[in-house]
């Protein structure tokens, strides 16, 4: 912020651009980006320039949002609670993870083999997927680099310690597939009411 106030912006994006091209960061594909030639305090970010990418990350985090509602709705399936009960249990604990573990130690407290459980634990299964998921779009530092000549879009997510990074390209197919995780799961938890048994295939 302080360098982008005293220099103008084409000083700037070429500087950034030999900074880059040594090797820092993220490669100069990410840093030039995110930098607008003419005026230093606008900055791009990585997915303006794929906007069919963003669209699947705005779907992704509105389908989690419904399935967040998922675990209090199972709760009060498993133990017959009403849902407003059910609601306020569940709001004890705060994060979508810790609800999920909850919910493993209720299906293994009950210790059940009955269709209802297997699809219970199904669902929770699905959940777990889908968080990760979540987490990856919502979390990850997105960047431009240049593979093989092209242009593309690369996500980064820290692990649990905080320093070790993973990276990988995203491409229209493979978000597009994460989505899809996300509205099956959707659609499976919808039906649980009649689902039998996790191998049911819902129309």
């Amino acid at each position: 912020g302080a360098i982008a106030a005293r220099e103008p912006g084409a000083a700037l994006h070429a500087r950034l651009s030999r900074a880059g091209g040594r090797g820092g960061g993220y490669g100069a594909g990410a840093v030039t980006d995110i930098i607008d030639d003419d005026d230093p305090r606008q900055h791009r970010l990585a997915l303006d320039s794929h906007p069919e990418l963003a669209c699947e990350v705005g779907l992704i985090l509105s389908a989690f949002a419904i399935l967040e509602l998922m675990p209090m709705r199972l709760l009060a399936k498993l133990t017959a609670l009403p849902e407003g009960e059910a609601e306020a249990l569940s709001s004890q604990f705060r994060s979508f993870g810790s609800r999920i573990s909850m919910l493993e130690s209720l299906i293994k407290a009950k210790n059940e083999e009955t269709p209802e459980s297997l699809a219970a634990a199904e669902l929770i299964s699905r959940l777990k997927v889908c968080a990760e998921i979540r987490n990856k779009y919502a979390h990850g530092l997105w960047s431009q680099v240049l593979l093989n000549g092209k242009n593309c879009v690369r996500l980064t997510n820290w692990l649990p310690d905080a320093r070790t990074s993973v990276a990988c390209i995203i491409n229209e197919t493979s978000i597009k597939h994460d989505c899809a995780t996300l509205r099956e799961t959707i659609h499976y938890a919808i039906n649980y009411s009649w689902i039998t048994a996790p191998e049911v295939d819902v129309q």
